[in-house]
């Protein structure tokens, strides 16, 4: 009796740490899991407001904070959809690589750092910067 009470007992702690294990393994795949754009997102092009998340080369992360302006060739059903939602942002490319004067100016950003930037959603969940505004322009004259 003492024997199967022991093995009950085992088991049953097993159990929980194969649960908690599992349950800690789908939570870390959940935060690197990269960024999804909302469906009703899709083909946005337009100006975004957020905070700078992160920023590695010529990518960043940007917690959209409000939609600027939409443009009229956007195809989004529904921008305001971005609004809350992390977005993944890629520069434009010019030859096989990031344009120089958006690289430049991604590397100037910061984690915690608003901007306001100028999108369009071309590929799957990223956002490209496809043009710099007059000030984010002045900023990275003479860099």
């Amino acid at each position: 009796m003492k024997k199967q009470l022991a093995v009950t007992v085992c088991l049953a702690v097993l159990i929980g740490l194969l649960a908690a294990a599992a349950s800690a393994a789908e939570k870390k795949k959940e935060k690197k899991g990269k960024p999804k754009l909302p469906a009703a997102a899709r083909g946005f092009a337009g100006m975004i407001q957020g905070e700078v998340v992160a920023v590695k080369k010529a990518k960043l992360a940007l917690k959209v904070a409000k939609i600027g302006q939409v443009w009229k060739h956007s195809k989004a059903k529904d921008p305001q959809s971005l609004v809350g939602v992390e977005v993944r942002v890629v520069c434009r490319q010019e030859g096989g690589k990031p344009a120089e004067s958006l690289a430049r100016f991604l590397k100037t950003l910061k984690p915690g750092d608003s901007t306001e930037l100028d999108v369009a959603n071309q590929k799957g969940s990223l956002m490209t910067l496809l043009e710099l505004t007059e000030e984010q322009r002045e900023k990275v004259k003479d860099k």
